[in-house]
């Protein structure tokens, strides 16, 4: 049998608000990409990716959509073309 590990996760319709500090969302070989969103003044985490640490990515900002719940990111590897990884 053989395991593997993940290497994106991703979290939609968390309900965080920002009195949830990222040390509080935080996984161990992760790096976290969160995207917040003003509701009634308030601050909500609504999207969250986890990336391994290993990767190479930039985030995406000019994919955002501020009327959208949305985030995303470009994973670039070694010796393959990169690759867009987003939620909403």
């Amino acid at each position: 049998m053989s395991c593997s590990k993940a290497d994106i996760l991703i979290s939609n319709e968390s309900k965080l608000d920002s009195t949830i500090h990222v040390n509080e969302i935080y996984l161990s070989g992760f790096e976290i990409v969160r995207r917040d969103r003003r509701v009634n003044g308030r601050k909500w985490v609504v999207v969250c990716i986890y990336l391994r640490t290993n990767h190479n990515f930039p985030i995406r900002d000019d994919l955002n959509n501020d009327n959208l719940e949305c985030s995303f990111v470009e994973i670039s590897m070694p010796r393959s073309p990169g690759f867009l990884v987003g939620t909403w």
